[in-house]
């Protein structure tokens, strides 16, 4: 079933696609109703409950559970319009996604919750920043 949704989605124009979001991960990750793999917001990264194993993490717990409540805020319960960039080694869905046609990267960048991640996005929410 994972394969025949993944090979869906990349067979669909630009990749788009509809997500009703059923539950916020954390503060740039979430899970949409029917779909199996989680989404990756695309453009930006959010502070860290935890960094078992990995390098570069901004670890802090009070900061990620401020983006988390910020996020399921603009996103939980809502439906999405996303275009897929890629699968991650995590197999999660990469993902540029939109509210009532407002990116989630921009908003999130906006509000002080996410940091713009410049090596992906090229600079293209610098007019996002708070």
């Amino acid at each position: 079933m994972r394969v025949l949704l993944i090979l869906l989605l990349l067979a669909s124009p630009a990749h788009a696609f509809r997500c009703d979001v059923a539950r916020v991960i954390d503060g740039d990750g979430w899970i949409c109703a029917g779909i199996a793999q989680p989404i990756r917001a695309f453009g930006y990264d959010a502070p860290d409950w935890n960094c078992r194993g990995r390098r570069n993490c901004a670890l802090d717990p009070e900061r990620a559970a401020a983006a988390k409540a910020h996020l399921e805020g603009l996103v939980l319960g809502k439906a999405l319009t996303c275009e897929l960039d890629k699968i991650d080694r995590y197999k999660r869905l990469v993902a540029r996604c939109f509210v009532g046609g407002l990116s989630i990267d921009c908003l999130m960048i906006k509000s002080g919750h996410g940091v713009e991640m410049e090596r992906f996005t090229k600079g293209a929410y610098r007019g996002c920043r708070p």
